[in-house]
């Protein structure tokens, strides 16, 4: 979006990635309103760094998330309290008295439905500081089944956002889509948490769902059979074909006897950016690694993305379809591990040794490096 249909060129990021390469599924799904996902939004409220408090007590602080506008104000004849008001762009608002003894549940309408929310206030810390936050949470998701052949599974979507509909930012914004891949009836593990465009295997097919296809009211969403491969730890690597931005071709196959490590990054992961350096460090250190940047940002970041390529060194093949989820690479790569940054280590053989965030400074990517690539 190695190959076992006849397809004479699998990825040509000049051409448009057919969606539908293989048969579509579209699954019938319906809210199940008594479901608390498993992330959620902090409200931002601008607070300053060295801030301790949202408010002090008599005092009002205004925020927003998920598209609403929140007022928090600390009562001063409750300690440890305040009185909360959401307030939707069409004016329609909602006021809740909190503490940080237990969340409270908040609804309102909004474009999927009448919504139930789940609300908490944290006194104690946020983002490893001492501050007080406010945590903002869907408690609901949109299920269905998804059937293959004779197979049968539960299939759920979480509106990561929040924002009260299911659309494709869910799908990026995390695991968004839950299938329970064992039969075991429930969904748990990371085997069974996906990303939209994600390449799974199930029922004996290789399939992925089209990040496009969620209805906003979450009320369908589309599995397509795919010819992308998913790849393992210890298999060779399946065939690949990429462009890089200076026009030129790169093929899996030239790189028989050559050390790769792929390097996947957005222009959004502060923690990619930072480590070119010490991946130009390290290809210096090792001539013979044929290193390759992949960039998995969505169209809308493209123009950020190509501003990091320019204001840093990279003097190496670098990818960039400006297809994001949709990305033929991302797509399989992806299910390695969900995080970015994510390095794949590729040996002289042709097999897939590594793949991970690299450790702290990289130490984890380059005992790898010396394991696999001499």
């Amino acid at each position: 979006m190695g190959n076992r249909i006849a397809i004479p060129i699998l990825f040509l990021f000049t051409l448009r990635l057919p969606a539908a390469d293989g048969d579509r599924t579209v699954v019938a799904m319906h809210l199940n309103l008594n479901n608390t996902a498993f992330s959620g939004q902090s409200i931002d409220f601008g607070l300053p760094r060295d801030a301790k408090v949202i408010a002090e007590p008599g005092g009002t602080r205004d925020g927003k998330v998920a598209g609403l506008s929140v007022r928090a104000t600390r009562l001063a004849d409750k300690p440890g309290t305040y009185s909360v008001q959401f307030t939707s762009p069409d004016g329609q608002f909602v006021s809740v008295e909190v503490t940080g003894e237990a969340p409270v549940q908040v609804e309102l309408a909004r474009r999927a439905g009448h919504l139930p929310y789940r609300f908490g206030f944290d006194s104690h810390s946020g983002m490893n500081r001492d501050q007080e936050t406010m945590l903002w949470m869907a408690n609901y998701r949109t299920e269905g089944t998804l059937t293959i052949g004779d197979c049968r599974a539960l299939m759920a979507v979480w509106d990561l956002t929040s924002d009260g509909t299911f659309d494709r930012r869910d799908l990026r914004q995390g695991t968004a889509v839950g299938i329970d891949l064992n039969g075991d009836g429930k969904i748990a593990g990371k085997g069974e948490y996906i990303y939209g465009g994600e390449v799974f295997e199930f029922c004996g097919r290789r399939l992925f769902v089209d990040p496009d296809s969620l209805e906003p009211d979450g009320s369908a969403i589309t599995v397509v059979e795919t010819a992308l491969e998913k790849p393992k730890i210890g298999s060779p690597v399946p065939t690949l074909l990429m462009e890089t931005t200076d026009g030129k071709t790169i093929r899996s196959g030239d790189w028989k006897g050559k050390p790769v490590l792929l390097d996947f990054w957005a222009s959004w992961c502060g923690y990619c950016i930072e480590a070119f350096p010490k991946l130009k460090q390290m290809q210096e250190q090792s001539p013979a690694l044929q290193l390759i940047s992949i960039n998995t940002d969505e169209p809308a970041a493209v123009a950020a993305a190509r501003k990091v390529e320019m204001t840093h060194d990279m003097p190496w093949p670098k990818v960039m379809s400006g297809k994001g989820l949709n990305d033929p690479l991302w797509m399989m790569f992806q299910a390695l591990d969900h995080s970015l940054p994510l390095y794949v280590v590729i040996d002289r053989q042709g097999v897939v040794r590594y793949s991970g965030s690299g450790g702290e400074d990289l130490a984890e990517l380059r005992t790898a490096l010396s394991n696999y690539t001499r």
